[in-house]
């Protein structure tokens, strides 16, 4: 499975990804017993929401390090659905906006991460 292949159900369910290749291109669900990620347990693709500065919310996918205090990494943004990457060369022009619109931006993570020093950031 890819990116490109999680549906906006998905996002909704608090699902989790990790990678399974070097290349960060095949993503798996991972299953999770609760609605908490340990500290110190790797490097996941959380599923949820994305309060860009104007104030428009988008549904995501956002990479956090549990290693790393639950620093973010990576956002992917659901816009008329087609995941689009924050790294894109693109992305301001596939977005539409610019960066004063979108940066600072919160985020929301459907699933909690143990040790998250990041709270300010997050709505």
């Amino acid at each position: 499975m890819k990116i490109k292949d999680v549906r906006p159900i998905d996002v909704e369910k608090a699902t989790v990804y990790q990678y399974l290749d070097r290349k960060e291109k095949i993503i798996k669900i991972v299953k999770m017993k609760q609605k908490r990620i340990l500290e110190d347990s790797g490097y996941f693709l959380i599923s949820g929401k994305i309060r860009i500065n104007d104030g428009t919310e988008y549904p995501a996918i956002i990479g956090i390090s549990s290693d790393d205090s639950g620093e973010l990494f990576e956002a992917y943004f659901l816009i008329n659905n087609y995941w689009i990457s924050q790294s894109d060369k693109k992305f301001l022009k596939k977005i539409s906006k610019n960066k004063k619109g979108i940066f600072p931006y919160k985020y929301h993570l459907n699933v909690e991460v143990e040790g998250d020093i990041n709270k300010e950031h997050q709505f």
